[in-house]
């Protein structure tokens, strides 16, 4: 079915119908908000990602001669924890 005055179709709805306007406004909301979270969920995973490796170059770069014994322990912990959730195993 065609708009009158207006080239575009506007699709049908199963039972034959021509769908309100107001629904398809909604669907194509819907649609950029969906479009809209899944880039906003992709930036957050990215800061996160950022600021951990910002707090693994923090650790790597500490000069670890002035620690005391149960400081340079959980420097030692803390180090390799970083790195399996920055830099995960290559699956060859």
């Amino acid at each position: 079915m065609r708009e009158k005055g207006n080239e575009k179709t506007t699709p049908l709805s199963p039972l034959g119908m021509q769908p309100d306007e107001e629904i398809v406004l909604f669907h194509d909301a819907m649609s950029k908000r969906a479009d809209t979270l899944a880039k906003i969920a992709e930036a957050t995973n990215a800061k996160v990602r950022f600021d951990k490796l910002n707090k693994y170059m923090e650790y790597v770069d500490k000069v670890t001669s002035k620690f005391s014994a149960a400081r340079l322990k959980m420097h030692e912990q803390i180090l390799p924890e970083l790195s399996k959730d920055l830099f995960p195993p290559l699956d060859d």
